[in-house]
């Protein structure tokens, strides 16, 4: 719930939260990052999966503990230090948790209300932040704010340029405990160091206890996939393109994949406060794997399982985001290609042809990807402006879609701007994009190639659209033939 500054967005007229807390944090969820997502499973000594007989892994070298792992745990754990005030007012550094109505100021109409934190890197709209300050705790007042032009988006336009009220109730606040590293702090959370080097290893030793439980239960799942590959088939066969089948069948899954997640962190021997970070960074980790809102299931198990307010908000914002892009029409929908013209063709290399046959007399600069796949997520924010390079020119970018929703996918196009007049977007049916995949002889996601005027692929390693003079120089080479 916020009150942004960023107007550039088609922003509902909730107030929706854009925070930068929780950075330290979120280096806790261990996730492991690559260059690219391979289609080969995975292995280490952390974990053996024999119990899956015939399920095949490679062997590779755990992630080490960086510095910046260990810093962050310990700035997270600093974090957590902090004392009740109830003798003075609230002022700038203390953190805060307060109560909110607001109203219309021109009719009393009530447009929003709910519960919002301060102090932890919050932004709000010029005037908000600076207007709590001052108010002691359990303290009922009135905020005038002005909204700027634009706020309220399309759904609440009553809101752009308009006075408001916030009636305003401070039910928290609290003060760091402390503002730096020292003997004195491990002494106070840690139970064996005292002193900061000490410490230091202490917490590193621990990281390493929870990035081998998080590799062993990845592992484990990699291998029950594989093992299951032949019934998950069946089952999308007989799914299909359902939408409120797949909506049903993805909240189970995405419940399930929470459920054990959780349950390996509630398995770690740490305190309960970290365990509250790592299990919000899981609820968060699903909303950006997804790029669609989760069902109101997990939300509430979310809200159950996670107390922290700065936690929830953390959380709940970016719920919030991905619920405003899935009502949020497609820009230039003539980019979204229908499947039904490609419907009876199983071969890879037909499909594949039929579908560049428009384009013959341009250079096709290919993108293989899935709305899973975070490499491919991360080359998209450089789309934008590598379309800019071809403006006018007869260059068309082909994007084909692995293994997604149509909402993920539809999502991940509104969110980053991938459509537009020289952008062609496909998400096939599993078994045509695996067909054409074989053919094209793709390995790892994301695939960039290029085809030339005649049809014919000339680089199948072509620069990602974040190397723009690379790509810029490959294209024009082609073009000029």
């Amino acid at each position: 719930m916020a009150l942004p500054k960023n107007k550039n967005r088609d922003q509902r007229g909730r107030m929706m939260k854009k925070q930068r807390v929780i950075a330290a944090m979120l280096t806790l969820c261990l996730v492991v990052s690559a260059v690219g997502c391979s289609k080969k499973e995975i292995s280490n000594e952390y974990v053996k999966v024999s119990q899956y007989k015939g399920v095949e892994a490679e062997k590779v070298t755990p992630n080490e503990v960086t510095e910046d792992d260990i810093t962050n745990y310990i700035n997270a754990k600093m974090a957590e230090q902090t004392k009740d005030v109830t003798d003075r007012e609230l002022r700038k550094g203390d953190l805060a948790q307060f109560e909110y109505t607001g109203k219309l100021k021109s009719t009393g109409k009530v447009f929003d209300e709910g519960t919002l934190t301060l102090g932890n890197g919050e932004q709000y709209v010029d005037g908000f932040e600076e207007g709590i300050y001052g108010h002691k705790l359990n303290e009922t007042f009135d905020l005038p704010i002005k909204f700027p032009e634009g706020y309220g988006g399309t759904e609440q336009p009553e809101l752009s340029g308009a006075d408001v009220i916030f009636t305003i109730k401070i039910t928290g606040i609290k003060e760091r405990a402390y503002s730096e590293l020292n003997d004195e702090f491990v002494k106070a959370v840690s139970k064996k160091s005292e002193t900061v080097e000490e410490y230091k290893e202490e917490v590193k030793k621990e990281i390493e206890k929870m990035k081998a439980a998080n590799t062993a239960d990845s592992l484990t799942m990699a291998a029950y996939n594989k093992k299951m590959e032949p019934s998950i088939k069946t089952i999308q066969s007989l799914v299909g393109r359902d939408e409120i089948f797949n909506d049903y069948m993805m909240g189970n899954l995405l419940a399930n994949s929470i459920n054990r997640t959780l349950a390996i962190i509630d398995s770690l021997q740490m305190d309960e406060k970290l365990k509250e970070i790592l299990k919000a960074n899981c609820y968060y980790e699903m909303l950006q794997q997804t790029h669609k809102e989760l069902p109101d299931s997990l939300i509430s198990k979310f809200k159950a399982e996670v107390s922290n307010p700065s936690l929830q908000a953390y959380v709940l914002n970016q719920q919030g985001i991905y619920e405003e892009i899935s009502h949020k029409a497609i820009e230039y929908p003539e980019s979204l290609m229908p499947n039904e013209p490609l419907a009876e063709i199983t071969d890879g290399e037909q499909l594949f042809r039929k579908i560049i046959e428009p384009y013959k007399g341009k250079v096709v600069y290919l993108d293989v990807w899935g709305t899973w796949c975070g490499p491919c997520k991360d080359m998209m924010q450089y789309a934008g402006s590598a379309k800019k390079l071809f403006e006018g020119k007869d260059v068309i970018f082909l994007y084909l879609c692995n293994h997604s929703s149509d909402k993920s996918w539809k999502n991940i196009i509104k969110e980053y701007g991938l459509t537009g007049k020289i952008a062609v977007h496909y998400n096939l049916p599993d078994e045509q994009q695996r067909a054409i995949e074989k053919f094209l002889q793709v390995r790892s996601f994301p695939t960039y190639m290029l085809i030339d005027k005649e049809g014919n692929i000339v680089n199948r390693d072509a620069p990602r659209p974040n190397r723009e003079n690379d790509l810029l120089n490959a294209v024009y080479k082609l073009l000029e033939k």
